[in-house]
């Protein structure tokens, strides 16, 4: 099947192709970020919920 052979593709071939660019990064977030006068800056590595006063 069409599914079968996009996924044996995708483990095989895409997935350590990309372990291996990435492999520095994995797992290690990093976030920068700047603000000014009355900035404010909101970060988060998933989901993030403002609620306003």
């Amino acid at each position: 099947m069409l599914v079968d052979e996009l996924q044996r593709l995708f483990d095989e071939e895409i997935t350590p192709l990309l372990r291996r660019e990435d492999s520095a990064r994995a797992g290690s977030p990093e976030f920068r970020a700047e603000a000014s006068g009355h900035g404010r800056v909101y970060q988060a590595g998933r989901d993030q919920n403002i609620h306003g006063p």
